[in-house]
């Protein structure tokens, strides 16, 4: 199971000022699979959407369309490789 979170962060120093972010990958959280398998949904399928709901933003800003297919195979990919271990 995985999980990814990103929180924006700026470092402001008179004026040169950067942006960046802090990100962090572990288990998917279990109130939300929780919430997901009480309306049915077994425990890959939650983890799936859980999944998907993370990425699949990142995917809609690649305005190549080949690229962003190329990503979503993989999510899918991985997902799947994943979920089913």
């Amino acid at each position: 199971n995985q999980k990814a979170t990103v929180y924006p962060k700026l470092y402001i120093d008179n004026n040169d000022v950067q942006a960046g972010h802090a990100q962090s990958i572990g288990q998917v959280d279990e109130e939300q699979l929780y919430y997901l398998q009480a309306r049915g949904l077994n425990r890959d399928e939650a983890t799936k959407l859980i999944v998907y709901g993370y990425l699949y933003p990142v995917a809609e800003i690649i305005q190549d369309e080949a690229l962003r297919d190329l990503f979503l195979n993989e999510i899918r990919e991985k997902v799947n490789q994943t979920c089913l271990t």
